[in-house]
């Protein structure tokens, strides 16, 4: 079986705890706030897209957690060379 680190690189991971870092590109955005939950989200999601494996994630609102797995997957995707398919349940206030 070939790894997915093997085909994307070790530094993948590396890449997204930089991309979400205090001094990463989106600390560049105006108005991001750096939040070190959303930063550990993302970093788990990289590694469990690089080792192919499942992640379940609970986090509270005001996380960033459709960032925290968005980024990932499309980098992950593109350095693939493969589309990257989200589905998400929406949930509604009751």
């Amino acid at each position: 079986m070939i790894r997915l680190r093997d085909s994307i690189g070790s530094d993948f991971v590396e890449r997204i705890e930089s991309f979400f870092s205090p001094d990463g590109l989106l600390a560049k955005v105006k108005n991001f706030e750096t939040r070190p939950q959303q930063a550990q989200m993302a970093v788990a999601v990289a590694r469990t897209l690089e080792e192919d494996r499942h992640l379940v994630v609970e986090a509270g609102t005001g996380v960033g957690k459709s960032l925290a797995y968005l980024a990932p997957a499309v980098l992950f995707a593109l350095g693939q060379k493969k589309k990257a398919i989200i589905c998400r349940k929406h949930s509604r206030p009751h």
